[in-house]
């Protein structure tokens, strides 16, 4: 498996840009708000210290700043409570659009980068980490701006309502705090990003040993499986160890740094109090402040592992941004498949062919068969432009089919395989995918053309489909987009020999004069071949017509002897 690219911290801001654009209305909402609190925050420790410093006054004048303490505590909440709800609905906003981009750009990659990628890789960053992103703007975010807004006014508040050689005071642990948060964000980046990488790998063991359980327990792989999701699982496990005590050093540093703050702006207020160069009010509004600091520092290390791991996550999303192959607007001259020393390997350096020369002529049915292994699956996705060779061309009309744009190649080039998927939503639904315009009428009759076993009735829900009947669908959908070339690797595969050759029939005719490649062990499939080529080892051992290859005795007539019981 070959995962996803991880994207730098330039591109990874600017898909952060990206999510906040056009959001510059409610940011401003968001901000004002939360300064807003902060400032009414502020005036309860001040006022407080005015309680203290009119001792003795009229009850009346303590009543009424006692009042005015309870109205700005009111005031902080209501408005710290909107600030939080404009954050929800903002990051809301923010991870919607996440989402919609990640599955665009997924849908945009060619075939092949998706799935070598693996399922594993794939689910970790749609689930994982576009979750963990959508925690950061939904709640760490807001609230970190909310934290540091808070910690900045109080230091602030210190200076201007108080004396400023108390805020000195208090700023004089704030270089312990701030490098300390620097060397986490250098350390956290690659420790978070590891973290991810392992993750997907426990969810690539995971749906590999679920997709194949019944080779695991034909082969009795079951103890490797489980070996080797354990190791996978290990990994996960020393990768959060290191992150976790990249934390604890950063909530050390914060928490004595805060401590110590405290301490002295007590013992700077003190000495000031009892020269008289402070009242005693004032030194309690500076003690205040400071204690009041603890709360947006403990904030600010506690949500700092999350914003330093959804970093991570968004390069790990914006990496499935890589740009795909480059593409040409050239339009092919006909529909003539030319192959010329193809070599490709999925593996570098394990070529699994080895100078493919081919030439497929425009309306002509070829069979491609040959052992298990030998190669046939690959030429097809070649030929359909799904994969690229490592040397060598195939070319579509004397234009690469792999350089063509996606959908102009989708529309011209169709490989039908032995996977195919069926949609939750109705038949009607699932035949749409390939004609969005095409109306019922169009539909039930594609369907009667191949071969569908009932009156189609395009409401139908479609649930546990019994497999003929999906690649029925498949073939139907073919129909429907109506391109000139059509590859059909084991088209008909999952299905008895009788219901196989009930649907070769029925696709024969919605095929009739288009260009056809068809793969597949059986081979009473190459019958009607025009031609038909013989894969082994990654060559190409043998091409000529089915009488031809029989009348010469070489591989094909032995797989042919082979198939038939040696008649």
């Amino acid at each position: 498996m070959t995962a996803f690219p991880v994207a730098d911290e330039a591109a990874t801001r600017g898909e952060l840009l990206g999510l906040v654009r056009g959001e510059r209305g409610a940011l401003t909402v968001v901000l004002g708000l939360m300064v807003a609190a902060t400032a009414a925050g502020l005036a309860g420790p001040w006022l407080l210290g005015r309680i203290i410093d009119t001792a003795g006054s009229p009850g009346a004048r303590v009543d009424l700043l006692a009042a005015a303490v309870a109205g700005f505590a009111v005031a902080q909440l209501l408005l710290v409570r909107a600030s939080r709800l404009a954050a929800h609905r903002l990051g809301e906003r923010a991870t919607a659009r996440l989402r919609e981009q990640f599955l665009d750009r997924v849908l945009a990659l060619p075939s092949r980068v998706v799935e070598r990628a693996g399922t594993g890789d794939l689910v970790t960053r749609s689930t994982v980490d576009v979750g963990t992103v959508g925690v950061a703007l939904r709640d760490a975010a807001p609230d970190l701006v909310l934290a540091a807004a808070e910690a900045l006014l109080l230091f602030t508040a210190v200076f201007v309502l108080v004396d400023p050689l108390l805020g000195v005071a208090g700023l004089v642990t704030l270089p312990v705090v701030v490098l300390g948060i620097r060397w986490y964000r250098k350390r956290g980046r690659n420790a978070y990003l590891a973290h991810g990488e392992a993750t997907s790998s426990v969810a690539e063991s995971m749906s590999a040993t679920a997709e194949g359980a019944r080779t695991v327990g034909a082969l009795g792989l079951a103890e490797a499986r489980v070996a080797d999701s354990d190791a996978t699982i290990d990994t996960v496990y020393h990768a959060r160890m290191r992150t976790l005590a990249l934390r604890l050093r950063v909530f050390l540093s914060v928490d004595l740094s805060h401590r110590v703050a405290h301490v002295l702006v007590l013992a700077a207020g003190g000495v000031a109090a009892f020269h008289g160069r402070l009242t005693v009010g004032e030194v309690a509004a500076a003690a205040l402040y400071a204690w009041q600091l603890a709360d947006p520092l403990s904030r600010i290390a506690q949500w700092l592992e999350q914003v330093e791991g959804s970093a991570a996550a968004l390069s790990r999303i914006a990496g499935v941004a890589t740009p795909p192959d480059p593409t040409t607007d050239t339009t092919p001259a006909d529909d003539r498949v030319t192959l010329s020393g193809v070599r490709f390997a999925y593996i570098p350096g394990k070529d699994v062919l080895h100078g493919i020369d081919l030439e497929v002529r425009p309306g002509e049915r070829l069979a491609i068969v040959g052992p298990s292994g030998a190669g046939k699956s690959t030429v097809g996705r070649l030929i359909a432009g799904l994969e690229r060779p490592r040397a060598g061309r195939v070319l579509l009309g004397g234009v690469p089919v792999a350089d063509l744009d996606p959908a102009t190649r989708n529309a011209l080039v169709v490989l039908v395989s032995q996977e195919h998927h069926i949609f939750r939503g109705t038949l009607r639904d699932n035949l749409a995918i390939a004609a969005p315009d095409a109306d019922d009428h169009t539909l039930t009759a594609a369907l009667t053309t191949i071969g569908w076993p009932t009156t189609p009735d395009l409401d139908t829900p479609l649930a546990a489909l019994p497999p003929a009947h999906a690649q029925l669908i498949a073939m139907t959908r073919v129909a429907l987009r109506d391109p000139h070339t059509v590859v059909l690797d084991e088209a008909t595969s999952v299905m008895d020999p009788h219901s196989a050759r009930t649907a070769e029939r029925a696709l024969s005719a919605v095929l009739t004069g288009r260009t056809v490649i068809a793969i597949a062990h059986r081979l009473h499939t190459a019958d009607a071949a025009d031609r038909v080529a013989v894969v082994d080892r990654g060559r190409i051992a043998e091409l000529g017509t089915p009488a031809e290859l029989l009348a010469a005795g070489g591989s094909y007539a032995a797989l042919w002897r082979s198939w038939h019981g040696g008649d």
